[in-house]
């Protein structure tokens, strides 16, 4: 994907609250202009990512780092950094024991940032080339991989003033072809591993790990494959690492859709597994609480011309396959799909991010959990920005049920904070039955519709009612929303639809580069939207006070992230509520009210 088609950036995250009597999810959403490449974690759950900037006139180009509150998505702050070529960007971003955040990319730039503040601890004067990833030892000491003078180069700075430690590189015998380490770690014994690859013709591209040691950068063992015959020369680099963490084994993944395991003190190679040819690509890899390795990436069909995106689980101890997840886009997809990144959660659990080509040459960005034993699908999130370009790229996971993942689309820099046990902001979103002392209006209807994921559509609409500008509170800032429906089987209420409308934040505005506030005052209330259904659909909602039976609400969504059942058929009584923290409106749908009640439709009307 060229991020340098994009424009902005959406960020989506949740935290829990009490709403009505009952725990709610505050799921923000929040944009800027430009595209992200990476996103960490914080101690307290805030997230940091990094990318590059765009302006309002949709130049884009700048390092970029923010770092965003977990409870409301507000942007704490924000670095521009100033590191040569505006068509620049921070390829990795990781945060240190202390809670600040270091950052590289462009020219090999790297910059320290306080955390509480975002301001600049120390740079280091860029080298040329590009850092392309980070790791921070026990210390506090930063390790930089990347290139740089065409060279595989691996650094290690100071974590206090960023004076340079030590500096390895390593250079093929063609001085106009890059060496490139693409990735780095640190073991539990302090010790630095790097991987990427060393261009040496022929036979071409070697892929390399090198286990460095800590304290003076000295090599302690080279491990080199060279190009296989089912690779393209191109194609075959080391493009991660994860380190084993009771042996410290170090286990690369790359290009050939290939992974090794490597013996921490010798770095022999222990297994290897080769599972793709030309133009197949294993892009991250994560190693799980018993020692098996999940790895993302793609193979490609050279019948089609096209990638599937594949997530797998190897066994630790030997390479062997485990399980496996292929998937596709559409039928009428003329572009490919990738598993951009993979974690995996404790016990076992796999969450996997990319992209799945759509018709036209589009993309849809996805994250899935697999289930560890099995690969089984447990939940499948999807991020359509309206226009085929959203890319998942970056996850990072926090171990207590958050899942952070950053990426990309026309408008938006994105990340998608979640819960990782279902996907969704909070599993508790909307209480398991319809709240009660909710006001009514004297007509009302619904209609939904589920027949195809990608067309997924709500319009709901209250009117006749009683509502005065208070009862609205201010969601410009602080109060949020909720849309929840339900049905009834077997006389127990069942929760059909839930959705967020948060407080704050702003949106992409539709034919504009500027972006806009989410929500906007009238004259009777405020007003909901943007150019695309970002966070669980909803596109649109307006509350309009009045008295004497003239208020008026509307809800409107649409797309695949309306987590709506894969089969409607619904059971009357239907409920659809709004709410916020101190009030809410409802209207309830009897079989008589029904006008149409099919797998696909349900509409109704009082």
């Amino acid at each position: 994907m060229d991020k340098t088609a994009k424009s902005a950036v959406l960020v989506i995250g949740v935290c829990l609250t009490s709403v009505l009597g009952f725990r709610t999810a505050r799921a923000w959403q929040a944009v800027s202009r430009g595209a992200a490449n990476t996103v960490a974690l914080m101690s307290d759950g805030d997230v940091v990512a990094g990318g590059f900037a765009c302006s309002p006139l949709n130049f884009c180009g700048g390092f970029k780092v923010v770092r965003l509150a977990r409870d409301s998505g507000a942007e704490r702050w924000r670095y521009l950094g100033p590191f040569g070529d505006p068509s620049y960007a921070a390829n990795a971003v990781v945060v240190d024991s202390a809670s600040d955040v270091v950052a590289a990319g462009a020219a090999f730039g790297v910059v320290k940032l306080a955390g509480s503040t975002g301001t600049e601890v120390w740079r280091t004067t860029p080298l040329g080339g590009d850092a392309k990833s980070l790791a921070v030892d026990s210390a506090g000491d930063v390790v930089v991989g990347g290139t740089s003078t065409h060279d595989f180069t691996v650094v290690k700075l100071s974590g206090s003033t960023g004076a340079e430690l030590w500096r390895v590189t390593l250079t093929g015998n063609s001085p106009s072809f890059d060496d490139v380490a693409y990735a780095v770690a640190v073991d539990p014994s302090g010790d630095v591993v790097a991987a990427g690859y060393v261009f040496s013709y022929p036979p071409g591209n070697e892929m390399v790990t090198i286990k460095l040691a800590g304290s003076t950068g000295t090599e302690v063992w080279r491990h080199a494959v060279a190009v296989p015959t089912v690779v393209s020369n191109g194609d075959f680099f080391a493009a991660a690492l994860a380190i084993e963490p009771s042996s410290g084994d170090v286990i690369t993944a790359g290009g050939g859709f290939t992974v090794v395991r490597m013996a921490s003190g010798t770095g022999d190679e222990l297994w290897r597994q080769v599972m793709g040819g030309v133009g197949s690509l294993a892009t991250s890899v994560a190693v799980d609480d018993t020692g098996n390795v999940a790895v993302g990436g793609s193979l490609y069909d050279g019948h089609l011309g096209l990638s599937t995106f594949l997530a797998v689980k190897v066994a630790g101890a030997s390479g062997a396959e485990l399980w496996r997840l292929e998937l596709t886009g559409n039928a009428e997809s003329q572009a490919g799909s990738d598993a951009r990144a993979v974690v995996t959660e404790p016990g076992g659990d796999v969450v996997a991010a990319g992209y799945l080509g759509n018709k036209s040459g589009s993309v849809v960005s996805i994250i899935l959990r697999l289930d560890g034993g099995t690969g089984a699908e447990i939940w499948r999130r999807m991020v359509d920005d309206g226009r085929g370009l959203s890319v998942v790229d970056a996850l990072a996971i926090d171990g207590m049920d958050q899942v952070a993942a950053a990426g990309s689309f026309r408008r938006g820099f994105m990340v998608d904070n979640i819960q990782a046990s279902d996907g969704h902001p909070a599993s508790d979103l909307c209480p398991p039955a319809p709240l009660t002392g909710c006001r009514t209006g004297g007509r009302s209807s619904i209609f939904l519709r589920a027949d195809d994921v990608d067309k997924q559509r709500l319009v709901w609409k209250w009117a006749r009612g009683n509502a005065i500008p208070s009862d609205f509170g201010d969601p410009r800032t602080v109060t949020d929303y909720q849309l929840c429906v339900y049905d009834n089987v077997a006389t127990t209420p069942r929760l059909v639809l839930r959705a967020p409308v948060p407080a704050g934040g702003t949106c992409a505005a539709t034919n504009s580069s500027v972006d806009t506030p989410c929500w906007e005052t009238t004259s009777t209330g405020f007003r909901y939207g943007g150019a695309t259904p970002f966070l669980n659909g909803i596109s649109s909602v307006v509350l309009k006070a009045a008295t004497a039976g003239r208020a008026a609400i509307s809800a409107k969504g649409s797309g695949n992230n309306l987590t709506l059942p894969a089969a409607l058929g619904l059971t009357p009584p239907v409920i659809a509520q709004l709410s916020n923290d101190a009030v809410c409106w409802t209207a309830e749908y009897a079989a008589a009210d029904v006008i149409a009640n099919r797998a696909t439709v349900f509409g109704a009307r009082n």
